[in-house]
């Protein structure tokens, strides 16, 4: 499982995902969170890009996710385009303390969610390059409801071909905005299943130290 899930997200940290539910021990989340599927139920504190507090707000057929920790990174550089691949990452748990944590952490009653984005840049490995984004230069990974039972929950992917939507990054200061609307996402087990949504986040976006992904 936990190849699987690297291999779809392009070898993000999203595979410490999956090897917390693996080894899950914590409990799930407390009856009283958010029933829209928000952040509540981390069990520890520390590190971690945007909090609780962050917006982070995805909506898919009319379903809504906070997902208000956000993480970012960028690598294989290309010399002869001068490119990075960048990632942006945004979960509902606080990922960077539950490493901290020996990878332990609660899974809120509605399920771990995690949304993934990747695409090629000009820039450094020092921030994400604001812009705009066109649909055939970036993809996308969703994770909806995993849970101690279900590990994997709903996956759903957008290649460029698939893709319909442009992903908008815009900087202020240290906050960053990250937006997205009219995407399309695919069903990884259903390929006739597609859903369509939004996304839009506002807050700071922590680098993933070098050691936590490939």
């Amino acid at each position: 499982m936990v190849k699987i899930l690297s291999e779809l997200t392009r070898k993000g940290i999203y595979m410490v995902m999956a090897v917390c539910a693996l080894s899950m021990v914590a409990a799930c989340g407390d009856d009283d969170d958010d029933e829209n599927n928000g952040n509540g139920g981390t069990s520890v504190n520390g590190g971690g890009g945007g909090s609780a507090s962050s917006n982070g707000q995805l909506t898919i057929n009319g379903n809504n996710y906070s997902l208000g920790y956000a993480y970012w990174f960028a690598n294989d550089y290309d010399a002869s385009t001068g490119k990075y691949l960048y990632h942006v990452e945004f979960y509902n748990i606080d990922m960077m303390a539950a490493l901290q944590n020996g990878g332990h952490v609660n899974i809120p009653a509605g399920g771990s969610h995690a949304l993934l984005l990747q695409f090629e840049a000009n820039g450094t490995d020092s921030e994400i390059p604001a812009g705009t984004y066109t649909p055939e230069t970036f993809e996308y990974t969703l994770q909806v409801g995993a849970t101690v039972d279900n590990q994997v929950g709903a996956l759903y992917m957008c290649e460029s071909a698939e893709n319909r939507a442009n992903l908008v990054i815009t900087k202020e200061g240290n906050s960053y905005t990250v937006s997205m609307s009219g995407a399309t996402f695919c069903d990884v087990y259903n390929e006739t299943s597609t859903m369509q949504g939004s996304f839009t986040y506002t807050g700071g976006l922590t680098e993933v130290p070098d050691e936590l992904h490939e």
